[in-house]
């Protein structure tokens, strides 16, 4: 059976937030919101946390809608157009 990536889990820094957000492979259009965190909270030693957490509300939520488990994520730095500075 062939391994499907349908979407990923982009973290991304925005003013004094880094935002984490459901999106499709290879674009940021129509991405959905999943949470939100102060930056200056991760800094203070919560950057594991919260991504962990993001993980585990994702795999609830794909669960939740679509009936499936996830089997993993899988790490990669952001594509180069989505790297430009803080939004």
């Amino acid at each position: 059976m062939a391994e499907v990536k349908p979407f990923r889990i982009a973290f991304r820094q925005e003013g004094e937030f880094v935002n984490c957000y459901l999106a499709k492979m290879g674009t940021m259009e129509g991405a959905e919101l999943m949470g939100s965190m102060r930056t200056v909270i991760l800094e203070a030693g919560f950057r594991d946390d919260y991504i962990e957490m993001m993980k585990k509300w994702v795999s609830l939520t794909v669960k939740d809608f679509l009936g499936v488990e996830l089997a993993r994520f899988d790490e990669e730095p952001a594509p180069e157009h989505e790297r430009a500075g803080r939004a």
